[in-house]
Order: structure tokens, then sequence, then C-alpha cells
């Protein structure tokens, strides 16, 4: 018996060392082929910005790393890099910024070099030169959504019933950081009081099966975006997928009359789930991701105004700009209500009284009975968007 619970060790012990020697392999294969395109990105990149000088396109190219859109997912956990190379492309003319992938600019390299060619030939290099913006391989026409960032919000909540959490996530970008809040809502419904218990639990005959304990009503709910970039906050829309749900919902948004970088959807949708064991794990572990994508906004010059002056009135105040948006990511402002109900005859949990007295400083003095079976209710919420909303 001890030499088998030796060999089963040993055993045990093989397989870590065999597990951590293959992810150890991966990692290293991971590390080889992200320095390899970070070489070959940085290749592309110096002659880019030679053609663009060359050609006075006013255009410039840079090497970045970004987090890949999966990863941003909290359901995604990767043991292994969690970085891609992008291109970082700056109209300096245009005061515009877009990002391209290390294929799109490999694509385009060879467009540029025709067309360095053809300046070449006819005596048009290092001279401005207007000409369809179109067929320039150095701007980018197409008026794409840009992915804002994904914020994430775990559904632990919904293992109880009737407990709402309104909850307002960070929106984290590619590049790690915060670009505004959304403001989302859970809830497990109640069930039907006249629901049939014995059929719920376990209907599932085959052992085969998943087995099934009856069903869950969801309700997600979204109400509004707020802190997002003024220069994409234009079209501004989110979207997310809840458990096995085939399709991904789009909550419908609102902009107009808004302040600058905030837009409204004001969704609410309710999910019918089986219970399963997959499904209690996914509640209890998982999280549920809402893309935020913005658009470039066409009147952004007129708007510029709006955010020096919030600038200049912090300024006003003594303290850096940066300083105030970092304390309102960290600073959290909440209100809390405590409530005592007692068992009334009707068999049912009322509040109880609560009297003002001069000699007291708090809210109040509970009135409560002797003898009384009695429940402790208490409300967590933020008022309104003092500071960061929990």
């Amino acid at each position: 018996k001890q030499w088998y619970q030796r060999r089963v060790a040993i055993t045990a012990g093989d397989n870590d060392e065999t597990y951590d020697e293959e992810l150890e392999a991966a990692r290293a294969a991971e590390r080889q082929k992200l320095r390899d395109q970070v070489v070959r990105a940085n290749t592309l990149v110096r002659e880019a910005n030679t053609l663009s000088d060359e050609m006075c396109k006013e255009t410039s190219f840079r090497v970045i790393l970004q987090i890949p859109k999966a990863n941003l997912d909290a359901n995604k956990k990767s043991m292994i890099i969690t970085s891609e190379v992008a291109i970082e492309v700056t109209h300096r003319a245009r005061g515009t910024q877009t990002v391209w992938t290390l294929e799109k600019l490999q694509h385009r390299i060879f467009l540029m070099r025709e067309m360095y060619e053809s300046r070449r030939d006819d005596g048009s290099l290092f001279k401005k030169v207007s000409s369809n913006m179109a067929n320039d391989p150095f701007y980018e026409m197409e008026k794409s959504h840009t992915l804002l960032g994904v914020a994430n919000l775990f559904l632990e909540p919904l293992n109880y019933q009737d407990i709402k959490l309104t909850y307002s996530p960070p929106i984290i970008n590619r590049q790690g950081q915060i670009v505004g809040h959304i403001t989302i809502g859970i809830r497990r419904l109640p069930e039907n009081d006249d629901s049939d218990d014995s059929e719920a639990w376990g209907s599932g005959s085959d052992i085969n099966e998943p087995q099934t304990f009856g069903k869950a009503l969801c309700e997600v709910t979204v109400q509004d975006a707020y802190g997002l970039p003024p220069a994409l906050c234009n079209f501004v829309f989110c979207q997310y997928k809840f458990w096995d749900h085939p399709d991904t919902l789009l909550p419908g948004h609102d902009v107009n009359g808004l302040p600058v970088g905030t837009a409204r959807f004001e969704h609410k949708h309710i999910f019918d789930c089986e219970i399963t064991e997959d499904f209690t794990h996914f509640v209890t572990n998982g999280s549920l991701a809402f893309e935020v994508w913005g658009h470039l906004s066409s009147g952004f010059e007129d708007r510029i105004n709006s955010r020096k002056q919030e600038k200049d009135k912090s300024k006003d105040s003594g303290i850096p700009h940066a300083l105030v948006q970092r304390w309102s990511e960290l600073m959290c402002t909440l209100q809390m209500w405590v409530e005592i109900r007692e068992l009334d005859d009707s068999g049912q949990y009322m509040p109880v009284e609560v009297h003002d007295r001069p000699d007291v400083a708090s809210g109040g003095v509970y009135q409560l009975r002797q003898g009384q079976s009695r429940r402790l209710v208490v409300t967590v919420a933020p008022p309104g968007r003092n500071g960061h909303s929990a």
C-alpha cells in the first residue's frame, strides 16, 4: 500500500512537471513569435515613415503593443502572452489617429512603393501633391467603428433571487487604460409561487444528459455610458452575449441632448435559462462582457472648447486635471439605508415606524414590538455620479 501511494505521488509529480514544461515551451514559442513580429513591424514602419517624409504625406507610423480583444473578456483566461503587435498611424495634417494591424501595413507598403516610384518618375518627390484620398495608401478613408473597450460584470448576484445589482464597471481599452464607465444592472427575477419543485429538480432522466434544476429568469439592463473619449463618442453602441443565447444583443443608443462623452441606452432584456451545473458554474465564476464601440465625431472641433473649459476649471482649483480624473476613478460615494421589518398579523414582513426625536442625532428611533420576528434590510446605492459608481 505504501509503495502504491508513493507510485501515485511520483506519477502526479511527473504530470505536473510535464505540464509546466509544456506551458513554458508554449510561452517561449509565443515570445519568439512576438519578437519576430516586432522586428518585422519595425522594418516596415521605418520604410513607411521614410516614404511618407519623401512624399510629404505628413503621416507617421509607430509600433505599439495592444491587448487582443478576446483577452479583454474576463472569461478568457490565457496562460501565455496577452499582447499583439499593432501600428499606430497619426495624420498630423488632419489631427487624427488610427490603429492598423500588421497585415494591413504589409498590404499598404506595396501600394506606398508603387506611389513612390510613380512620383519619382514624374519628378514630384518632396512636394505636396493633391491626390484622391480614397486611393491614397497613407490615409484611412473607411469610416468604421472603433472598439473603445470592454467592460466586465461578474454574475455572482444571480445566485440569489430578487437582488438587483447596479454597477458601473470601467471600460478597459486595448492599451489597458480606463476610457469610461457603463452602468449595468443584473437581477434574478423571483420564481412563481405555483411552480412545482418536484418537477424542477433533476428533470434529466438519462445519466449522460445534463441535469437541470428548473429555470431562472435573469434580467440584464444597460442604462448609459459616460466618460467616453470625445473624439469617438459619435454613434456609440454596445453589444453583449449572455450565456448560451444564440444572438448578440445590441442595445439602442441615444446621444442627443447629452453631455459630451455620454450615451444613453435604456436597454432591458430577460433571459430564460435552464439551471444546470454548467450554468451555476458560469454564474458563480464567470462574467458578462460588454463591448463598447464608438465612431469619429463629425463635430469634434466644435466640442474641444468644452473639454478645455473643464481642464481650466481644474487648473483654477489648483489641482491637475489628471489627478482629478484619477481621484474620481478611485473615490466611491455611497448612500446606505437600514430598514427593520416585523412580521405582522397577515404574515408579511412590513417596515416598522421611525420617530424623529430632537435629542437623537441619527435618522430616528425604530418603534419595535416585543416578541415579533424581524428582518434587517440594508440598501446601498450610489447617489448619481458623485464619484465612481458602485
